[in-house]
């Protein structure tokens, strides 16, 4: 299937059919649906666990951009250019965009039963138990 695949966006892409700005959504969407999914259960995972992750972003990201492995400023156009997150900051929003969902009842039942707003809350933050984690987010 795999194979079948490369070979078809191959034939396309030497026809003629794809552009590079279709071929750079294509690289998007594939990538961003993976690295996406169930991202959640890597909060607080060491940086061993998510760099695997953040390689292949990384590696996207050159398909994107037409740069070599080694050129510098990668960080810089992932942030800049095709404004997407690191694996880390990814795991957090999303994490964070859940709790939001759960604290406004937009959420799933089965979701919003393990997050609640405890009755404590420090000047300026606000602490969120979610499941077996403390998420304190500070307001600035």
């Amino acid at each position: 299937m795999q194979a079948a695949t490369t070979d078809c966006v191959n034939s396309d892409v030497s026809g003629g059919r794809w552009t590079p700005n279709s071929l750079a959504t294509l690289v998007y969407v594939v990538v961003n649906l993976r690295i996406n999914y169930c991202n959640t259960v890597l909060a607080g995972a060491p940086r061993t666990v998510t760099n695997k992750l953040q390689r292949v972003l990384n590696a996207a990201a050159r398909v994107i951009t037409d740069t070599w492995k080694f050129d510098r400023g990668l960080g810089q156009i992932l942030h800049d250019e095709l404004h997407w997150l690191e694996v880390p900051d990814r795991v957090f929003f999303k994490l964070a965009v859940t709790v939001h969902r759960c604290l406004n009842s937009r959420a799933t039942p089965y979701l919003s039963d393990y997050c609640f707003r405890p009755p404590v809350s420090t000047l300026g933050s606000s602490v969120f138990l979610v499941g077996h984690f403390i998420l304190v987010i500070v307001f600035i």
